[in-house]
């Protein structure tokens, strides 16, 4: 798919995605969709570059387009991963964004604190008591504009978390930005 998607997630200024997890008319995943699931879940290196390339591409798409807030983008982060490391995809992904555009990289901002379960195993409706309270800012962001990177967005509750942290140590905006966009009921 060429572009990007809007994604409506509530608690967020704007959220987009490069394209579907997966493709009804092939009955498979996207190139986007197998790319994050190798690189996710086979931590395949070629896999995982070619994904944070497209990333860039993406966001670097968003910020030619006046209309989106992306283009005030001061800092870029990737949400933080439940085992609590730096190597997860979004921090990589968070990474590599910053080194190609003008927002600051700061990785230790949004904090995992505590979760009870993986999102993905929450029934749907559930998805957002799972994650409050996960995350806690670890410094005051008056008036930032903040970029939230993650490798999917499903129901939209972890960016909807990580927005509402960051909206309450002062961001003015935050937008999120995805690789893949997972439609309820979708195969992953």
């Amino acid at each position: 798919m060429d572009g990007v998607l809007k994604v409506l997630v509530p608690g967020l200024d704007e959220c987009w995605a490069l394209d579907l997890h997966w493709d009804p008319a092939l009955g498979a995943r996207s190139r986007i969709g197998d790319l994050v699931y190798r690189a996710k879940y086979h931590r395949e290196p070629e896999a995982r570059d070619r994904l944070a390339d497209e990333m860039i591409s993406g966001v670097q798409s968003l910020v030619d387009l006046t209309r989106s807030a992306v283009r005030r983008g001061q800092v870029v982060i990737g949400v933080p991963a439940v085992d609590g490391g730096d190597s997860a995809l979004p921090t990589y992904l968070a990474a590599r964004v910053a080194d190609a555009t003008e927002m600051r990289r700061e990785p230790g901002l949004l904090v995992r604190v505590a979760q009870r379960q993986k999102v993905k195993f929450a029934a749907h409706q559930d998805r957002n008591a799972v994650v409050t309270g996960a995350f806690v800012c670890s410094r005051a962001v008056p008036g930032t504009v903040v970029v939230v990177i993650d490798d999917l967005v499903q129901s939209g509750a972890t960016l909807g978390e990580a927005a509402r942290v960051l909206r309450a140590a002062g961001a003015s905006r935050v937008i999120g930005f995805a690789a893949t966009r997972v439609a309820k009921g979708m195969v992953m």
